[in-house]
């Protein structure tokens, strides 16, 4: 990954953040998350939060507190945004307006110009 990103060889580095997103795991997802920040890989950035968002336990290491300080802000706002409540709302269902009185179609009887008192 460092050589790809040192010499701009976009095809290795996204053959490097493919191989690396599949060894993802509880050992490893912290030191992965360090070379995807540091490499600007996002899509190894985003699967490791949200496998982090799924073990948020690994936020408490002391790995974890080697990351860069805005970085483990960003992790910590991220698994606690994953791990919300659900929203209230998502148990509604939908309910349709009946179309009387809002509709955007327009009226059934069409006006004329002929017969609309501004052309008269």
């Amino acid at each position: 990954m460092l050589l790809a990103d040192r010499y701009s060889i976009d095809n290795l580095k996204e053959i490097c953040e493919s191989t690396l997103n599949s060894l993802i795991d509880e050992d490893s997802v912290l030191f992965l998350l360090g070379i995807a920040d540091r490499y600007f890989a996002t899509l190894l950035k985003s699967n490791c939060i949200s496998f982090l968002s799924q073990h948020a336990y690994l936020t408490k290491s002391d790995i974890f507190k080697e990351l860069p300080e805005a970085l483990q802000v960003e992790v910590i706002d991220l698994v606690n945004w994953f791990g919300r409540a659900p929203e209230p709302w998502k148990d509604c269902t939908y309910k349709p307006r009946s179309s009387s009185r809002h509709s955007l179609k327009s009226p059934s009887a069409p006006h004329s110009r002929k017969s609309s008192p501004s052309f008269m």
